[in-house]
């Protein structure tokens, strides 16, 4: 965080700031008005906080004492992937496919691992064992954070869903099982989105082409002079090069617009030219 302490040069310029306020605090950092030492102390106060929350999450997260996490992560750098998950900040790096299947493997393994526990329980006599077994406890708030991987607690769907998890007292394992099935139904929702958006981009860019007559003709014999062959070779190499025509014809023009308007004034003067003939 950073601020501009601006009340000099304002009073220099004759501008005078008028905060209208409540509080001893508030407007803190409002241009114009000299930031005291109490709003600087008040401002370290909430970096400071919000660094400890982040710290205490990233520590209870990847299971590493808060001064290995302070000392050896926080230090207010950008860790590329590769780098993160050698230092363990991160699982690993995959493609969203492969992470998917894995989720999947895991909430498969773990409703087994559930239903498992779920007949032993149906099969035993008594309920005292079970009362005192911690598989089958309640799990607190603080475990199901710190057990549920990139849950975050501000996010309002994670926070409705530890909610959820605690009003129905599931118990840890029970609680993790359903963080992934969370995670697996947002992940679908997310990818089908992502494909529905794909299939609506296309709809349009075939939808933004209907009806437009090519000023190149796909035939190159029918170009109106140099600039026109000029431009139909150029839009035969971005075919090659993967591009769908009417994208190929629109990188031509945007990229050589000196051969578009050399074109387009021989392909205007060509048929004004055949207008007078059949006049």
């Amino acid at each position: 965080m950073g601020l501009y302490d601006f009340s000099q040069h304002a009073e220099k310029e004759g501008v005078k700031p008028v905060v209208i306020k409540a509080g001893e605090l508030k407007a803190t950092g409002f241009p114009g008005t000299e930031i005291t030492e109490d709003e600087q102390a008040y401002l370290q106060e909430r970096v400071d906080g919000h660094d400890q929350q982040v710290i205490g999450a990233v520590s209870a997260g990847r299971g590493k004492p808060e001064k290995t996490v302070r000392q050896a992560w926080a230090l207010g750098r950008v860790w590329n992937a590769s780098v993160a998950a050698d230092m363990g900040l991160i699982d690993g790096v995959q493609s969203l496919d492969d992470t998917l299947a894995q989720i999947a493997a895991e909430v498969t393994r773990r409703k087994g691992q559930s239903s498992k526990r779920q007949g032993r329980s149906m099969s035993e006599k008594t309920t005292t064992a079970n009362t005192d077994s911690p598989a089958s406890q309640s799990a607190t708030f603080e475990q199901i954070v710190a057990a549920c991987n990139r849950l975050d607690i501000s996010q309002a769907d994670d926070a409705l869903f530890v909610a959820a998890q605690l009003k129905a007292g599931a118990s840890l394992a029970d609680a993790q099982a359903a963080w992934m099935d969370e995670l697996s139904g947002r992940l679908g929702a997310r990818t089908q989105e992502l494909e529905e958006s794909r299939q609506q981009a296309g709809r349009n860019s075939r939808t933004s082409s209907v009806g437009v007559d090519p000023l190149i003709d796909e035939d190159a014999g029918a170009c109106d002079g140099e600039a026109g062959d000029a431009l139909q070779t150029l839009v035969q190499q971005k075919i090659k090069q993967g591009l769908p025509r009417h994208e190929a014809h629109a990188a031509v023009f945007r990229d050589h617009p000196e051969l578009r308007e050399q074109f387009v004034a021989q392909h205007n003067q060509k048929h004004r030219t055949a207008r007078r003939q059949a006049v």
